[in-house]
């Protein structure tokens, strides 16, 4: 549940950062909503989805230099 969720925020921020780009030359979004919310939203939204999955994005990363570990020392050994 909370992956998918968290999935939904970096879609959003990425949306709302493309809506607060876009915002400078369409004079339509301008008046809705002042630019500097989109890329407020966008960073929210994207600091929140990384507090989501802080645990995930560690492990990965900690996995992911455990394998180029080992594999330097496998190849280290044999030449």
């Amino acid at each position: 549940m909370i992956l998918a969720m968290a999935d939904i925020l970096i879609i959003i921020s990425f949306l709302l950062f493309i809506l607060g780009f876009l915002g400078i030359f369409i004079r339509f979004l301008r008046k809705k909503i002042r630019l500097r919310h989109y890329f407020i939203a966008s960073v929210l939204c994207f600091s929140l989805a990384l507090y989501l999955e802080w645990d995930s994005i560690v492990k990965g990363f900690n996995g992911a230099c455990n394998e180029y570990r080992s594999n330097y020392h496998e190849t280290e050994q044999v030449n």
